[in-house]
């Protein structure tokens, strides 16, 4: 993701303009992306990624719930339960985001690491079922990060979890949702 000065204006204005459409929407989503872009943006310093990567992850990150414009708000503010039709909505934003992003010559390489922010490293995860190191690396990284965040927020449909909480459920969960290697590093990184 080598961009020259022309690419990276060409680059912001794309993040601005899709940003713009998000807040439109939904401003839950757009806060949310910001806080996981930035917690992805040290996390893939934290393992080891090379700077391009780096920055990779942390716009995915930024955007990866991009595709929830397609999702009407009644559902995305949905004070309670959501019925199976509503989660197959849902679930449809990461692969829309992905598609979008895919049109776009600025994003077109970050496409792949948004379609995939919902596999499980089990491979239980969605859109594709994709399992272990079939998993962009970035992805695997923003799921974590996405996944603290939206413990530790409030939801219309539940409070806010303590860190501690959110923190044993990642525990809990590596090696069946999330990489156990990123889950050690992210809890090591947010000092739990």
């Amino acid at each position: 993701m080598s961009l020259g000065q022309s690419s990276e204006s060409r680059l912001a204005a794309a993040l601005a303009a899709l940003t713009s459409v998000n807040e439109i929407h939904d401003q839950e989503t757009v806060d949310h992306c910001h806080r996981v872009g930035l917690l992805a943006e040290g996390l893939a310093a934290c393992v080891g990624c090379d700077p391009l990567r780096v920055r990779a992850t942390a716009i995915a990150g930024g955007i990866h719930d991009l595709g929830k414009v397609f999702v009407p708000r009644p559902i995305l503010q949905k004070p309670g339960k959501l019925t199976p039709e509503e989660i197959t909505v849902v679930r449809h934003h990461s692969a829309e985001g992905a598609d979008l992003l895919g049109r776009l010559m600025e994003l077109e390489s970050i496409a792949p690491i948004v379609r995939a922010h919902h596999e499980r490293h089990d491979g239980d995860g969605y859109p594709d079922g994709l399992r272990g190191t079939a998993i962009p690396r970035e992805s695997v990284l923003i799921a974590v990060c996405d996944s603290w965040d939206a413990m530790t927020s409030p939801r219309p449909y539940r409070r806010a979890m303590q860190p501690g909480e959110a923190a044993a459920i990642l525990r809990a969960g590596r090696e069946s949702q999330w990489d156990p290697d990123a889950v050690d590093a992210f809890l090591r990184l947010v000092g739990h």
